[in-house]
C-alpha cells in the first residue's frame, strides 16, 4: 500500500502471469533473431538459483548474443543438450570460451560430417572459434608469474585487437565485410 495504492495479491500475481506469457512469446522470437546472424557469440556464467527453504544451488545463465539481439537463458545443467538446443538450425559462427559442453556439440559435428550414415540426431553445422578475451587469460596468468614469452604473446594479440578494430571502422556496421 505505498504511496496509496492498494492491490491485492491475486491482482499482482494475475498481471504477472500475462506479462509472462508476453514475454514467453518474445524469448524464443529473440534467439530465432540472433541466430539469423552470421557469427553469435554464447557464454555460461554460474548463477544461484535460490529456493524456498531457504539454501540455494548452482545452475547456469547461458547468453547468446550477436551483437544487435541478445538472448539469455537460465538452465538446471551445463551440457551439449542445452547448447545443441540453442544452436539448432545454426549455420553460421559460434565464438566461445573452452566450454566443455560447446566443444563437445562441435565434436559431434565434425564426425556427423566424417560418417554421414550414422547420424543419431541433426546437428547444426556451425563452425567453432575460441574467444581471444578467454584465450588470453592464461598469458596474463603467466605474465604475473615472470614468463617473458606471455607478454610476445599478449602483444600479439593486442594488435590482432587493433586490426579487429580498424577493420570494424571499414566495414561502418556490416557483418559481411567483417
Amino acid at each position: 500500500t505505498r504511496d496509496g495504492l492498494q492491490m491485492s495479491r491475486q491482482s499482482l500475481w494475475d498481471q504477472i502471469s500475462r506479462l509472462g506469457q508476453y514475454f514467453v512469446q518474445h524469448h524464443e522470437q529473440l534467439r530465432c533473431e540472433a541466430l539469423k546472424h552470421s557469427y553469435v557469440h554464447l557464454d555460461f556464467s554460474n548463477w544461484r538459483m535460490m529456493e524456498n527453504k531457504g539454501g540455494s544451488k548452482w545452475w547456469f545463465l547461458v547468453c547468446l548474443t550477436s551483437g544487435k539481439y541478445v538472448y539469455m537463458q537460465i538452465n538446471p545443467r551445463r551440457n551439449q543438450a542445452v547448447v545443441h538446443h540453442l544452436l539448432k538450425d545454426y549455420n553460421g559462427t559460434v565464438v566461445a570460451d573452452g566450454d566443455a559442453a560447446i566443444k563437445s556439440l562441435a565434436r559431434s559435428r565434425s564426425r556427423n560430417k566424417q560418417y554421414p550414415l550414422f547420424k543419431l540426431i541433426p546437428i547444426s553445422d556451425f563452425s567453432y572459434c575460441g574467444c581471444w578475451c578467454h584465450a588470453r587469460r592464461p598469458f596474463f596468468k603467466a605474465e604475473k608469474n615472470g614468463i617473458s614469452l606471455a607478454s610476445m604473446v599478449l602483444d600479439w594479440i593486442g594488435e590482432l585487437y587493433k586490426i579487429e578494430s580498424e577493420a570494424k571502422k571499414e566495414a561502418n556496421g556490416d557483418d559481411v565485410l567483417l
